[in-house]
């Protein structure tokens, strides 16, 4: 153990640097920790964030060099930083975004989870500040509509994501609209899985509009859907004047076989269509 005693052992100026932004560190996450014991909660829930947010400790700890805060997040993991730190503070954005744990974060996975609407939230605030994900699973947590808008909005601005994955949800024709209202201005994202969420045809009218605009959408997945013969129309007739696209899944649709045989050339401008058999 260093010590500054009587001329021994001696600290070079950089050791000493180094030796006063561990203690630092390590002083205020043991705030942290002290204050999570006492349990703050929200809704039943440890929540660093309001944590951070109180008098006590967020001026310092905000205030503190970048160097000292990230010895701060080394000692948390991914999702507390994720869930509880994230628009604290623009500056606080900034240093999440350019953490190296997060500058080779590409994909987020929280499926089958049954993640609450505060999650989804503090989610959607991640994939905002992280440049680097460009792939969220959030396959079955029971997401509706309420949570399909969440997404939809920061999908509007959304410049990195490229894949997202809502498969086995619950969105509903609802939660489609709101997605179809997103992907007429985003331009980043490549590839939705919207499977199992009873869109119906409405949905899939909505999603069609959708497809007239959106140049940047190369495959989508709409199976099990109940989108019937009236949607696979809706979509179908969309597909003549979009040249992106390149692969549509609508299979176990309940796409009649005479209904489908009229949608059938329309469908054919896309590559890999999902409807191998009848559905």
């Amino acid at each position: 153990m260093y010590t500054i005693e009587n001329g021994k052992n001696k600290l070079t100026e950089k050791q000493r640097e180094n030796l006063e932004v561990h203690s630092i560190a390590d002083i205020m996450f043991e705030i942290l920790e002290d204050r999570l014991q006492h349990k703050i909660l929200v809704g039943g829930k440890f929540s660093l964030e309001t944590l951070l947010m109180t008098t006590e400790v967020s001026s310092p700890f905000l205030g503190l060099p970048i160097e000292i805060i990230y010895q701060v997040l080394d000692k948390l993991d991914k999702l507390q930083i994720l869930y509880s730190l994230c628009n604290v503070s623009p500056r606080l954005n900034m240093i999440i975004g350019t953490y190296y744990r997060f500058k080779t974060l590409t994909v987020l996975s929280r499926k089958w989870k049954r993640i609450e609407y505060k999650e989804l939230q503090q989610l959607v605030n991640a994939f905002q500040i992280i440049p680097t994900l460009v792939t969220l699973d959030l396959t079955g947590n029971k997401l509706g509509a309420r949570e399909a808008q969440c997404l939809a909005d920061a999908l509007k601005t959304n410049t990195t994501l490229t894949t997202l994955y809502l498969g086995s949800n619950g969105i509903g024709y609802r939660g489609a609209t709101y997605l179809a209202d997103a992907l007429e201005t985003n331009k980043a994202l490549t590839t939705l899985h919207l499977g199992s969420n009873d869109i119906g045809p409405s949905g899939a009218l909505y999603l069609s509009y959708a497809l007239e605009k959106n140049k940047t959408l190369t495959a989508l997945h709409l199976e099990s859907n109940g989108i019937g013969s009236d949607g696979a129309q809706h979509l179908a007739d969309e597909l003549e004047n979009n040249k992106t696209l390149t692969t549509l899944d609508v299979s176990s649709n309940s796409i009649e076989r005479g209904a489908f045989q009229i949608v059938y050339g329309n469908l054919l401008n896309v590559t890999n269509n999902g409807k191998t058999r009848e559905s």
